[in-house]
């Protein structure tokens, strides 16, 4: 087992713990509210960076039924490690952005292009 397993295995955990603490605010707030379907995780993936894009993926692909929303500021990822072939004209910059509305709907989970200002942990 390697530290990325680690990390992923960590990540799913934590997730999973605190969708089952919070199900019972869920039950209450649902008394008030329409009615939801609760029983599907959510799990909202705040950055579209490298970790955030392979989050969002191993999420949906190790939870299927979970709802995965990743939220990011910029329209298009552009590949960092890639870019030293950039400067010295090996490669476009085509290249290296790329649409994080094809990642989504290539592995199934949302995206949302917005920038995230606040959380509210209620």
């Amino acid at each position: 087992m390697n530290r990325r397993d680690v990390l992923k295995g960590a990540v799913l955990l934590s997730a999973s713990m605190a969708y089952g603490s919070d199900e019972k605010k869920l039950e209450n707030k649902q008394a008030h509210t329409k009615k939801k379907n609760t029983n599907i995780p959510r799990i909202v993936v705040v950055g579209g960076g490298w970790a955030g894009l392979a989050l969002a993926k191993e999420v949906k692909q190790r939870v299927p039924h979970a709802e995965v929303t990743l939220v990011e500021r910029r329209e298009q990822f552009i590949s960092c490690p890639m870019s030293n072939e950039w400067l010295v004209d090996l490669v476009d910059l085509e290249f290296l952005t790329h649409s994080y509305l094809d990642a989504a709907n290539n592995h199934n989970y949302q995206y949302m292009h917005a920038e995230v200002i606040d959380i509210d942990k209620k």
